[in-house]
């Protein structure tokens, strides 16, 4: 059926961009499995939890290494990203 609907799904792409864009189309059959069987799961990296005194230190060091920007929202602002980032993966001082 496929086969024989080839020329037509042709045309109207090719009408559709308003050349000919596409000059073949080839029809390859695989096995009947879908691909999402052969497909792996993915797990991210997990969160570090933690406690209130490496939160504060991670917040001090982050807060240190912005001292050159002036503008004190940007500079909170950057250390709580640098804290949300060395907590997301795990990278504290005890770790370096």
């Amino acid at each position: 059926m496929l086969e024989m609907q080839k020329q037509h799904i042709l045309d109207k792409v090719n009408a559709c961009y308003g050349y000919r864009a596409i000059h073949e189309i080839r029809i390859t059959q695989t096995a009947q499995t879908g691909f999402a069987e052969g497909q792996a799961s993915f797990r991210g990296p997990k969160a570090v939890k933690l406690n209130s005194a490496e939160t504060k230190r991670v917040g001090e060091a982050a807060m240190q290494l912005a001292t050159d920007i002036q503008d004190e929202r940007l500079k909170v602002a950057l250390a709580k990203l640098g804290g949300a980032v060395l907590t997301r993966y795990g990278k504290n001082e005890n770790q370096e």
